[in-house]
């Protein structure tokens, strides 16, 4: 039936030993994983654009690239803490997604998790992430604020790029690398402070309107020359 749980018998989503979840019906409004589902395949949900509400059961310890990829009604998501994998781009293009809950224990932020979604308005980062992956919350116009846990050590490039409400960034006391526009496109980011460990600054990581600061002093951090 339209947007509700497909049969078994009716539509192919989850495999024959009911442990992943391979597809949904693109008209689907609202869907519970069964509990049996460990794995949500790539591209599982995307292109569902009706889709507002999903459950994700805590059985679930790997959800696939893109899988949940232009959702652009779904409004939040919470991941359980057993979902230690999480592919590349598995929430980017979702329109309308202004909440998302991070399992613990998660190590990396992957690529692009929250490329391209607008209306997000805050990123909880969890305290065991290490590193923030490329484009993990690029154009993330709704972004106002960022805490990172002191376990963060690395910041690839562009991953809060055009995240152009973005006003405070607190920084981890033990970070070691930003890459390359990491914070670029960034116009409401006026001023940062670094810590004094952190040496490694990549060419165009921040708008040069943006004011660095490590040490007490003002860092000149050239702007980027690459598109």
């Amino acid at each position: 039936m339209t947007g509700q749980n497909p049969t078994p018998s009716g539509v192919r989503s989850v495999n024959s030993d009911m442990k992943k979840l391979v597809s949904v019906p693109s008209d689907t409004v609202s869907y519970t994983i069964p509990g049996s589902v460990n794995e949500i395949g790539d591209e599982a949900f995307a292109g569902c654009e009706r889709l507002r509400s999903v459950s994700i059961p805590k059985a679930v310890r790997k959800i696939g690239n893109y899988a949940f990829g232009w959702c652009r009604n779904l409004v939040s998501i919470c991941i359980p803490d057993s979902a230690v994998q999480i592919g590349s781009h598995a929430f980017a293009y979702c329109d309308s997604l202004t909440e998302a809950r991070l399992p613990a224990g998660l190590e990396k932020i992957p690529e692009g998790l929250f490329c391209v979604d607008p209306c997000l308005r805050e990123a909880v980062i969890p305290d065991t992430v290490k590193i923030i992956d490329w484009y993990a919350y690029y154009n993330c116009a709704a972004l106002r604020s960022l805490t990172m846990p002191e376990s963060v050590k690395v910041i690839y490039d562009h991953a809060f790029s055009g995240c152009s409400s973005l006003e405070e960034v607190r920084i981890s006391p033990f970070l070691e690398k930003i890459c390359y526009k990491a914070f670029f496109r960034c116009p409401s980011l006026s001023r940062i402070i670094i810590p004094s460990e952190l040496t490694d600054v990549e060419d165009g990581a921040f708008l040069k309107k943006c004011t660095v600061i490590r040490a007490g002093k003002v860092l000149d951090i050239p702007e980027a020359t690459l598109p």
